[in-house]
């Protein structure tokens, strides 16, 4: 076994490793970065998904971390079954946020409150839908397509804290709902699980100390209580986040960039940049890079910008719409307080 010291230190071995899995220097510092804990911003192509790959190898072949000790997290199922699919360690936790916090529920549903009892149900969106539609019909309105899609969208934004009015009619009795049939719902499950742990020492230290090291995938699309439970759990290990905050996309459910700037002043974490795109033609990198510098938000543009390792094929045309969603809800808001 090589240690990571020699490792760096043998630059025949650096550049046989570099040749034999086509990953670049910025990639591999990443994969051995052996500091503590660290931020990875990945642009789109930069292969993301293969550093989250090799430096979970890397801890457990190489640093002999046992597979039990790390979790790692993402977004969406399709994300956990392709990173379980190329991984093939066994032992290894791969699951959403969500799959996290239902676990936490399973176990643990009584420290909640009296609304709910071991036998509760997570729902689907379907079952959302029909509930919603139910409670229109209920309230005598139209369960119009307009007037039920304006409805789910509202309960999900008031969940997700992007908008405050949980005092709001309509959503106290969809909230009723759930607690009377012992129902839960997606959007509740992060919140529930934060509530548990944050009121249970004993059991909040318990989860703290069961995983050494969690790797977290796509971070740019955290919400207000996936924050709050890296805040809560992750305290005692070691974080290897990775993501890209110029591709955030989920503004709409709660996912906001300043969760992130607090995590890496939170726990003081380091930020290393991939920027050699291997999938993307170079003229369309070149105006994704323009696109991005009009970001007010976007976070060290320069570090950021991405070169392609591709061959324009292509003829590069962009079309570009701001925020449409925003300015709909603009419209619609004065009629959703007042349900």
């Amino acid at each position: 076994m090589i240690k990571r010291e020699s490792y760096f230190n043998n630059s025949h071995l650096y550049k046989k490793r570099l040749y034999v899995y086509k990953l670049n220097q910025n990639q591999l510092k990443a994969i051995y970065y052996n500091k503590g804990s660290l931020n990875v911003s990945a642009g789109p192509g930069t292969g993301k998904t293969t550093v989250l790959i090799e430096r979970v190898k890397y801890l457990v072949n190489q640093l002999n971390i046992s597979p039990k000790d790390i979790l790692i997290l993402s977004f969406t199922k399709s994300s956990v079954q392709e990173i379980e699919k190329r991984l093939l360690i066994e032992d290894i936790k791969v699951m959403t946020f969500h799959g996290l916090s239902n676990s936490i529920l399973k176990k643990n549903i009584s420290l909640l409150n009296n609304e709910y009892n071991d036998n509760f149900e997570i729902i689907d969106d379907l079952k959302k839908e029909d509930i919603v539609k139910y409670l229109l019909k209920t309230a005598r309105k139209t369960s119009t397509a307009y007037g039920f899609s304006d409805a789910k969208v509202f309960i999900s934004k008031i969940k997700n804290n992007t908008i405050n009015l949980k005092n709001n009619n309509f959503y106290n009795k969809y909230q009723n709902y759930l607690y009377k049939h012992n129902l839960i719902d997606f959007d509740d499950l992060n919140k529930y699980a934060y509530q548990i742990l944050s009121n249970n020492n004993f059991l909040l230290t318990a989860y703290q100390i069961k995983y050494r090291y969690i790797l977290i995938d796509e971070i740019q699309d955290i919400d207000f209580y996936q924050y709050q439970l890296i805040n809560l759990l992750f305290k005692k290990t070691i974080l290897f986040i990775i993501g890209d905050l110029n591709q955030s996309i989920y503004s709409f459910r709660g996912s906001k960039i300043i969760y992130i700037d607090l995590l890496l002043l939170n726990f003081n974490i380091p930020t290393f940049y991939l920027n050699i795109n291997y999938r993307i033609p170079n003229k369309i990198v070149k105006l994704a890079n323009n696109l991005i510098n009009y970001n007010f938000k976007s976070y060290d543009k320069d570090k950021y910008k991405i070169t392609s390792f591709v061959k324009d094929d292509c003829n590069a045309q962009i079309s570009y719409n701001n925020f449409i969603n925003d300015y709909i809800e603009l419209l619609l808001y004065p009629k959703l307080k007042n349900w």
